[in-house]
């Protein structure tokens, strides 16, 4: 067998991705070529973090190597690296980062003493005296090693061995795969330290033989410590665990009252079945027992409970709320008012949504109002546990124009210099030479990519494409977890604060968090559910109008109709781009299905494959003709799966219909291909997928071709593509915009402009407002409020488009007016609320 090597650093703050991970362990099974007997051992420690742990786990079984998972713990003052051993010992190591990274910054974390509390089942390497003194006092000397590293520093090492008498472990100091990586390493030390690559700190960079060497060159560099090369292969051996994917962690509903959570559900489902319809049909009532029945034997029901009480707690608080994706397939989401789309009149998929042969968690997003979602998220810590609840995190890695720039400043290029290139860079390069996109972008031509410094700079920028940059914030993903969420993962702050204080995140992004089975509920923030509820504010306000929003549903008003028909719906969610806008006239769109169906044909993979264009026309050709071509079936069992869409896959259900009808596919396998090509994941599993597909179609009467055919138009849209749930539920929020605007369009107009626009800016907007006939009025201390004002075919512009004026000083503008009457005069004004003269020449 050949040495194990047990410490491996991260390439920068973390370590993340699958292209890092896999080099490390591709390079480490190299290493062991026909010499390795038996698995050999590769440690991960990211400093304070574990950060890079499942796509390392996976990376290393993949590749017949030992993964062992660990980290660096360190603070100003100490540091040592913690390896599992068990469950127990993976626990400890996450409480002690949760600790380390929640403690940073704000009151002093003594490592020494949590390890000393809580680490049984961790191995603890170190060269601290303090520390493995302290532990070996408390937790006796078991699994603490002195670590002894190649190069100078080997006889402190020896020093502390023979004072604790604590026995020498060898291990490789690695902060990069290989020797030419090293440049590398000093890049990424320099951007993470702000700093040129000439004035980056002594001891804040790794020496160049620090990279991932061979295992009888390390065997040759401790040949005179065999006990110390010993001791590495036993701690190896020790260190067993692994974590566990592919099993459900699912929260249980801690608020029954005596209930099981089963029982609970049906009775909230019976008790919106009366809210939600004027008649139960039969048809309604075997639907929901159909779902319950699948609910209760796939153990959700304390999901769905958990769902509807924080948008209960969202409608306590005056909070609209719009629940889309896949779950507005079903019934009982529609009767808890998680939903507001009716499933079963609008033929909508429950399957889609949640069958038997689903393996991971339902997912239910649900949009809040933009400006009150975090008032929700603090309320869910409140209530499930901080301990239990946290948000997502997201890596953010290094992508072309952001590399460039971060390299060319680090090599020291001036400011302005680096602006004038970078800012002519394509902005979609991912991965390849950043040179060859440069070349194919009309825009960029005449970037000086040939000449110096800039040519070692793109070339530099193409290799860091891929790595870790930063943390950042998922756009809503939050999970709650039955136990404390250190039992699965570490947790750490986020920059991001709300008025409980900073948010607390995984240090994992969604897929690990999703690969350990943990439960992600999305809250997200929607723009336009915030002009809607200000515009019902205002109506109600102005006119004593109520519209209850949980049971607005003016699908069938004529104005809104008209409205939608003839494009006329700028300010209105989803619907107000040029392109949807010339849609709805193209389709002469007058319903709701209709308006579902432009909804998803628009989308990039549809448009662009030229299935957008014939379902234009074959939708005016059935309406002249009042029948289908059968030339538009590729296949005549087609017809049955994709008549009310004329042939054209429209929504992700319909990959499943195809799949099933025509390729004679399971519906879990076609469940499986609308997963992998949707979230552009499982490469190998699609182009299994495909071999599948094209097969069964063959061998089910289709020829080749028109096989060849059907994957083509699966395979341009299903990334891009909604589910019909999804498209239906957007398109009720576009109808309420556009109700609001066909009846109360300076409500209407004001709520759209107050909440910061949408797809324009605000001068188009108020350039709408007066084609539309309404009369726009100037900022007036007397008439404005803050935000802009909608009533009787008016519109005032509020005080917070006055340039300079801080919202803190409008409010004392609003409150002394409120307070002693409007002001007389500028005299008036001034005496009454004395403002800064920032800027004025006095």
């Amino acid at each position: 067998m050949t040495f194990t090597h047990l410490h491996v650093h991260s390439h920068y703050s973390f370590l993340r991705g699958a292209d890092s991970v896999d080099v490390l362990a591709e390079r480490a099974a190299r290493h062991g070529g026909q010499k390795m007997t038996r698995p050999g051992g590769l440690a991960l420690t990211d400093r304070n973090g574990l950060y890079g742990a499942v796509p390392f786990q996976k990376a290393c079984e993949q590749r017949g190597i030992k993964p062992i998972l660990g980290a660096q713990l360190a603070t100003p003052t100490v540091s040592c690296v913690a390896l599992v051993k068990s469950e127990t010992g993976y626990r400890a190591l996450c409480r002690a980062i949760t600790a380390l990274q929640l403690h940073e910054g704000r009151r002093p974390f003594h490592l020494t003493g949590q390890l000393a509390q809580d680490s049984d089942g961790l191995i603890i390497i170190s060269k601290d005296t303090g520390l493995l003194g302290h532990l070996a006092q408390t937790r006796g000397s078991g699994d603490l090693y002195v670590e002894i590293t190649p190069g100078p520093g080997q006889s402190r090492s020896w020093d502390l061995h023979r004072e604790t008498g604590l026995p020498l472990l060898a291990t490789n100091t690695v902060w990069f795969a290989g020797p030419e990586d090293f440049e590398r390493h000093r890049l990424l030390a320099a951007i993470g330290l702000n700093a040129t690559l000439s004035s980056i700190p002594p001891g804040e960079i790794a020496a160049p033989e620090n990279w991932l060497k061979p295992g009888d060159q390390m065997e040759h560099l401790f040949r005179h410590l065999p006990e110390a090369i010993t001791n590495t292969q036993r701690v190896a051996e020790a260190c067993d665990f692994r974590l566990t994917f592919g099993t459900l962690r699912l929260p249980r509903f801690p608020f029954t009252s005596g209930k099981n959570a089963l029982e609970m559900l049906r009775a909230k489902t019976e008790a919106g079945l009366a809210r939600r319809y004027n008649v139960v049909t039969e048809a309604v009532r075997r639907q929901v027992e159909h779902e319950l029945t699948i609910i209760a034997e796939m153990g959700y029901a304390d999901y769905f409970l958990i769902v509807a009480d924080i948008v209960d707690a969202a409608k306590s608080m005056g909070i609209p709320t719009c629940g889309r994706g896949s779950a507005a397939n079903s019934v009982v989401s529609y009767v808890l008012e998680l939903t507001h789309v009716e499933p079963l009149s609008h033929n909508l998929y429950f399957e889609r949504f949640l069958n038997r042969g689903r393996s991971d968690c339902p997912d239910v997003d649900i949009d809040f109002s933009w400006r009150d979602r975090d008032r929700v998220i603090d309320w869910t810590y409140q209530r499930y546990g901080r301990d239990r609840t946290a948000m997502i995190s997201t890596h953010v890695c290094f992508a072309s124009r952001g590399a460039v720039r971060e390299i060319a400043k680090v090599t020291g290029v001036p400011p302005s210099e680096i602006t004038r290139i970078t800012k002519r860079l394509p902005s979609g390069w991912e991965t390849g030479s950043i040179a060859e996109a440069v070349r194919k972008d009309p825009r960029s031509s005449g970037l000086p990519i040939d000449q110096e410094p800039w040519r070692t700079i793109f070339s530099q920028a193409t290799q860091l494409g891929g790595f870790p940059k930063h943390l950042g914030l998922h756009a809503g993903g939050i999970v709650i977890s039955p136990t404390p969420l250190t039992d699965y993962l570490p947790l750490q702050r986020a920059t991001k604060e709300t008025e409980a204080g900073h948010v607390i995140v995984t240090q994992w992004d969604m897929y690990p968090v999703e690969d350990i089975g943990l439960v992600k509920i999305d809250l997200l923030g929607n723009r336009s559910l915030a002009v809607i509820d200000d515009a019902i504010g205002a109506v109600r306000t102005n006119t004593g109008a109520v519209i209850d929003y949980t049971r607005f549903n003016p699908i069938e008003d004529l104005a809104t109709k008209e409205i939608i028909r003839r494009g006329e719906t700028m300010g209105c969610f989803y619907v107000e781009s040029p392109s949807m806008r010339s849609l709805l006239q193209k389709l002469d769109c007058d319903t709701f299905d209709g308006l579902v169906a432009a909804a998803s044909i628009i989308r990039p993979g549809i448009a662009s494959s030229g299935m957008m264009q014939a379902y234009v026309e074959r939708f005016h050709q059935t309406r002249e003709a009042g029948q289908h071509d059968p030339s538009w079936y590729l296949h005549p069992r087609m017809r049955d799966a994709l008549q009310a869409t004329y042939g054209v896959m429209t929504y992700q259900e319909d990959v499943l219909k195809v799949a099933e009808t025509i390729a004679g596919m399971s519906p879990e396998d076609s469940d499986g291909l609308r997963k992998a090509m949707s979230k552009k994941r499982d490469f190998v599993a699609i182009e299994r997928y495909k071999c599948q597909f094209i097969g069964g179609a063959v061998a089910h009467g289709c020829s080749s071709t028109v096989a060849g055919e059907l994957w083509r138009q699966i395979e341009s849209f299903s990334g891009y593509s909604f589910c019909k749930a999804h498209s239906a539920s957007y398109a009720l929020v576009s109808y309420q915009a556009a109700y609001l605007r066909a009846h109360h369009p300076a409500e209407f107009i004001a709520a759209v402009l107050s909440n910061y626009g949408g797809y324009y800016a605000t001068f188009a907007y108020v350039s709408e407002a007066k084609r539309m006939g309404l009369r726009v009025l100037l900022p007036c201390v007397n008439q404005s409020e803050w935000h802009f004002t909608g009533q009787n075919a008016t519109v005032r512009v509020g005080l917070c488009q006055l340039q300079g004026l801080q919202e803190q000083d409008g409010k004392r503008i609003l409150d002394e007016r409120h307070r002693s009457g409007s002001f007389a005069h500028l005299a008036d004004f001034v005496r009454r609320v004395p403002l800064p003269l920032t800027g004025v020449d006095t």
